[in-house]
C-alpha cells in the first residue's frame, strides 16, 4: 500500500512497523495540541482587544452630531411644545443631563460644568455653537460659534451651568479632554423637585393679572395647605399655614428659590430669605395669620427638616439672664472691629469660649469687663428646650468652626428645642443686650 503525504505525492516509505506507527501518531497529537493551544491564546488576545476597544468607544472623543428632540412637559417651555436640534451627545460616564427648563430631551446633551470646564471642542465638518444653560434661564448664553476647523476651549462655566454644543444641521466634531481628566463621580441625589403651580384668577382683586405660573414647593397633603388668595385659586395648593411652617428648615440643593410670608388681603409678599444651591433657611417669624410660600421662576430641588417635638409642658425651666458680650478677633495681627451683643454663659468645662472659625471670623467671647465667657455649647445641647422671657434671642445650631449655620429668631413667649443634625455638634444662644430665657432639659456635660 502506498502512503501519500499532504501534497499528494508518494512517501518514500511504503510500510511502517507498529512501533514507528505509534511514534508517528504521538507526534501528530502533539502537533494538534500545539495548534489548539496557539489558537486558544490568539482568541483570548482578540477578546481582550475587543474589550479594550469597547471601553474606549464609550469615551469616544470624535463623531457626528445626533438628532435630539426636546418635548415640553410643563412650564416654562419658551420654544414651544417641541424642539429639534443636532447636538453632541456626551458619554454616559460623564453623567450629562437630558433636561432643560421643562423640556425632556431624547438624548443627554447637557454636560455639567465640573466636567465641561477645560474640554476643547473642534468642529471638523459643518458648524455648531457652544452654549451655557443655566437653571431657570429662558435664554442660552452663547460661548462660541465654530465652523469647520475651528475649536473652542470651555472655561468659566458657573457651577450650576451646563454645556450644550448644537446646531440646526448635522456636523462632525472631535474634543480633547484636559490633562489629568478623571471621569466624574455619580451625581448626588438632589432631593425633592419643585412642581409647576398654576395661579388662576377666579374673582377679585387679582392684582397680578389673570393667570400666573411658578415653580414651588408643594407640601405633603396632610400639611393642609391654602389654595386661595386675593381672588386667585392655586393648583395645586402651596401656601403653608404659620402653625405648621414655623420651625421648618428648607435647604435648596439645586437652582434657587425665595421664601415668602403671605398675609390675607395683603398684595405684597414679604421676603424671608432668598436661597441658592446649598443654602438653607429656618422659618421662625411668621405671624399666626400668615402663610409660607417657597417658589421661583425656574425649577429647583430642595430638602426640608421638620422642627423637633414641641417643648414638654411639664418640663422644669430654669431662668438664665444673658451677659452683654463682645467677640474679639483672636488671630495674629487682626485689626477688624469686635462684634457685640449678648450671650448665655455656661460653665467653662462644658462649653467653648471661641467659635473656631478660620481667618478673621475666628472670635473669642468676653464680657464687656474682659472676663472670658463660654457660650458655645457642646453636643449636649441637643434636646435643650428654650423659652424667651424678654428681649430677642437667636438660637444658632451648627458644626463648630464651619461657615454655615441655622438661625432661629425668637421673641417673648416663643419656644424652641435644639435639634442638632449631623454633622452639627454645637449651639449658641445669643441676642440683644438684656435678653432673658428659660431652659429645660439643658444639663451641661463635660466636653
Amino acid at each position: 500500500m502506498t502512503i501519500y503525504n499532504k501534497c499528494g505525492t508518494p512517501d518514500t516509505a511504503t510500510r511502517l512497523t507498529a512501533e514507528e506507527s505509534d511514534k508517528r501518531r504521538k507526534r501528530r497529537w502533539k502537533r494538534r495540541l500545539m495548534k489548539r493551544t496557539i489558537y486558544f491564546y490568539v482568541c483570548v488576545a482578540m477578546l481582550l482587544t475587543m474589550g479594550m476597544t469597547a471601553g474606549r468607544s464609550e469615551a469616544q472623543t470624535n463623531g457626528e452630531s445626533e438628532g435630539v428632540t426636546g418635548t415640553c412637559t410643563g412650564t416654562p417651555c419658551p420654544f414651544g411644545a417641541a424642539l429639534y436640534t443636532e447636538a453632541i451627545v456626551w458619554p454616559a460616564t460623564y453623567y450629562p443631563a437630558d433636561y432643560w427648563l421643562r423640556y425632556s430631551m431624547s438624548a443627554a446633551n447637557f454636560l455639567p460644568a465640573d466636567t465641561a470646564n477645560g474640554i476643547t471642542v473642534k468642529i471638523t465638518t459643518g458648524s455648531a455653537t457652544a452654549y451655557a444653560a443655566a437653571p431657570g434661564a429662558m435664554k442660552l448664553r452663547v460661548l462660541a460659534t465654530m465652523t469647520e476647523g475651528q475649536s473652542y476651549q470651555v472655561d468659566g462655566l458657573a457651577a450650576d451651568e451646563k454645556l450644550s454644543v448644537h446646531s440646526g444641521d448635522v456636523f462632525s466634531y472631535e474634543y480633547v479632554l484636559p490633562e489629568g481628566f478623571e471621569p466624574p463621580d455619580p451625581p448626588v441625589d438632589p432631593g425633592l423637585l419643585s412642581e409647576e403651580v398654576t395661579v388662576t384668577c377666579t374673582g377679585a382683586p387679582c392684582p397680578f393679572g389673570t393667570d400666573l405660573n411658578a415653580e414651588a414647593i408643594v407640601w405633603p397633603a396632610d400639611f393642609y395647605q391654602v389654595d386661595s388668595w386675593l381672588g386667585y385659586l392655586m393648583s395645586p395648593a402651596f401656601f403653608l399655614p404659620a402653625d405648621t411652617a414655623n420651625g421648618i428648615t428648607v435647604k435648596i440643593t439645586t437652582g434657587s428659590a425665595t421664601a415668602y410670608a403671605v398675609a390675607p388681603g395683603v398684595t405684597k409678599l414679604r421676603v424671608l430669605a432668598t436661597m441658592t444651591e446649598g443654602q438653607s433657611y429656618q422659618v421662625g417669624t411668621l405671624a399666626a395669620d400668615e402663610w409660607l410660600s417657597v417658589h421661583s421662576g425656574g425649577t429647583f430641588s430642595y430638602e426640608y427638616n421638620l422642627p423637633p417635638d414641641p417643648v414638654d409642658p411639664d418640663a422644669e425651666f430654669t431662668t438664665m439672664v444673658s451677659v452683654e458680650s463682645k467677640w474679639v478677633c483672636d488671630m495674629p495681627d487682626c485689626s477688624v472691629p469686635d462684634w457685640t451683643g449678648a450671650v448665655i454663659d455656661w460653665p467653662a468645662w462644658s462649653a467653648y469660649e471661641s467659635n473656631g472659625r478660620p481667618g478673621d471670623g475666628s472670635r473669642t467671647v468676653y464680657s464687656m469687663d474682659d472676663v472670658l465667657l463660654y457660650p458655645y455649647m457642646g453636643p449636649w445641647a441637643d434636646g435643650c428646650s428654650i423659652r424667651v422671657e424678654s428681649g430677642t434671642a437667636y438660637v444658632i445650631e451648627w458644626q463648630r468652626g464651619s461657615e454655615e449655620w441655622r438661625t432661629r429668631e425668637m421673641g417673648p413667649g416663643e419656644t424652641h428645642v435644639i435639634d442638632l443634625v449631623s454633622p452639627e455638634d454645637n449651639a449658641l444662644i445669643e441676642g440683644s443686650p438684656g435678653f432673658v430665657v428659660s431652659v429645660a432639659n439643658c444639663d451641661p456635660q463635660p466636653l
